[in-house]
């Protein structure tokens, strides 16, 4: 028996894998002089290894009859991009400085007619799309430009989950609409990436890789703001089992939180060039800028709406003198102010109730439970959407009240409104089982256990149980600007 390590994908360096890919080329710059450099450009520039390391990157390039715009080397905390020749071929030259270092990129243009009609893109987004459709017509834009075989758009869900909502699929492909992928799919570090640099391109899968050689460890080389940087082994592999050959993606950013991804594939290797990856993310973002100030107002109308019911209900409360009959009189409002199945309401050692609610013992376990944890509340109020898996309490009808609002009047009150939502099973469809594989290997006396992708995409169902629907923020903020009502 051997002690056990495991690792998971959430370890892996993504940042620093120390290679470039085989369509572009790097050198790295630490005052002015080379330090480190991907082995391919010493083909491509014709170089011996010992002429490259400490060699000055003005007189590098001056040698190589490359004219260099040296301002953009001067002020590059953003990426500068510019147009170079090399052997009568036209190539882009990217710096960017991270750390201690600057970043020299150099790849190939390929000639693209699309990238023309880049103002029309944009206007097609503006003018055509609407909340409904803004995803559909993004990707309309997108495939005209890219042309891959599949194009999605894969939202984020609350536990790092994603969705595919909308696609764009060649005729005799499979659907991916509505596939679940489990949050070791892309994770945390990973989505961290997309955030910092919302442009990620693998060209060719299976392709070659160019190691990074210099004197500087590769540990210290952060190619987070890198345009060739090489996938992860464990992507490749992933794209791989998938039966993809490229793959390319850009962040969808909505106020300034990673919302989802426009994320295309293709089943045999394709290059894009920088200039229809930058084309792609401003579409993107011109998007996400769209869709945020959509959903900003649809937000306004809703409260606007919520602000007259609350308003009536309000008046209604205040009609009354007794606080007990005035809440009796209303509890039905009260509950759908939430948009809830049952509620109850707690108020001077009297318990009230309508819609759909628990057996008496079950309200009983509720309120004690209530008042054992109100103090660790967050501003008074509770919200779940699987109240009897969360608290591990024994109810007699535990499907009435899997979701709840718990809202207690006063810090160190005992009285409190609950909003109750009943159990809705559904099933999800999974991308593949979601459940980790696992290989396993003996190192130095240690079994090493690593995490490794999934072999299948074949549609994996899941039923759920012991969940609600989830509250949305309307609804909370109501059931807290009832409870200051009150």
């Amino acid at each position: 028996m051997h002690p056990k390590e495991y690792i998971n994908c959430d370890q892996e360096s993504i940042h620093i894998c120390g290679e470039v890919q085989e369509y572009g080329f790097l050198l790295g710059v630490q005052n002015s002089k080379i330090v480190f450099y991907s082995e391919n450009i010493l083909d491509f520039f014709s170089l011996k290894s010992d002429s490259v390391l400490g060699t000055d990157i003005r007189a590098l390039f001056k040698s190589l009859n490359i004219d260099v715009n040296w301002d953009n080397y001067s002020n590059c905390s953003e990426l500068a991009i510019q147009h170079i020749d090399f052997n009568n071929q036209e190539y882009t030259l990217t710096i960017h400085t991270n750390g201690d270092f600057t970043f020299f990129e150099i790849e190939k243009v390929f000639p693209n007619h699309k990238i023309n009609k880049e103002y029309t893109a944009i206007q097609n987004i503006l003018k055509k799309s609407n909340g409904e459709n803004i995803w559909k017509v993004l990707l309309k834009e997108i495939q005209n430009i890219i042309d891959f075989d599949r194009a999605m758009i894969y939202q984020f869900l609350y536990d790092g989950s994603g969705e595919v909502i909308e696609e764009s699929v060649k005729e005799g492909l499979e659907s991916y609409l509505h596939l679940h992928y489990p949050e070791s799919d892309i994770p945390s570090q990973a989505r961290e990436l997309y955030l910092k640099n919302p442009v990620r391109i693998t060209s060719h899968v299976s392709g070659k890789t160019s190691p990074i050689l210099g004197i500087i460890p590769k540990e210290n080389i952060d190619l987070t703001y890198s345009v060739t940087r090489s996938s992860s082994p464990v992507h490749r592999e992933y794209l791989k089992n998938a039966n993809v050959e490229s793959s390319f993606s850009t962040s969808i950013i909505v106020n300034g939180k990673l919302w989802g991804l426009v994320a295309c594939q293709n089943a045999v290797p394709k290059h894009l060039d920088i200039q229809s990856r930058l084309l792609a993310e401003t579409l993107t973002r011109t998007s996400a800028n769209a869709f945020s100030s959509y959903r900003s107002l649809q937000t306004l109308q809703d409260y606007q709406k919520i602000n007259l019911n609350n308003i009536s209900l309000r008046q209604n409360l205040l009609s009354e003198e007794n606080s007990v009959k005035a809440l009796e009189n209303n509890i039905k409002e009260i509950k759908e102010i939430c948009a809830a199945d049952g509620m109850i309401i707690k108020i001077n050692n009297e318990i009230l109730t309508t819609g759909e609610t628990p057996s008496s013992e079950d309200i009983e376990k509720i309120i004690n439970w209530t008042k054992e944890k109100n103090n660790d509340f967050d501003e008074n109020i509770f919200i779940s959407s699987t109240f009897p898996t969360y608290t591990s309490l024994k109810f007699d009808h535990p499907e009435s009240a899997c979701g709840i609002i718990i809202s207690v009047l006063s810090n160190h009150s005992s009285d409190m409104l609950i909003w109750l939502r009943k159990e809705q099973n559904h099933n999800i469809k999974w991308a593949g089982n979601p459940q980790k594989n696992t290989i396993s290997e003996i190192q130095n006396g240690v079994e090493i256990i690593k995490f490794s992708p999934r072999k299948s995409f074949e549609v994996w169902k899941e039923q759920v149980k012991g969940t609600s629907l989830p509250w949305k923020i309307r609804e909370i903020e109501s059931a807290k600007w009832i409870t200051s009502a009150i």
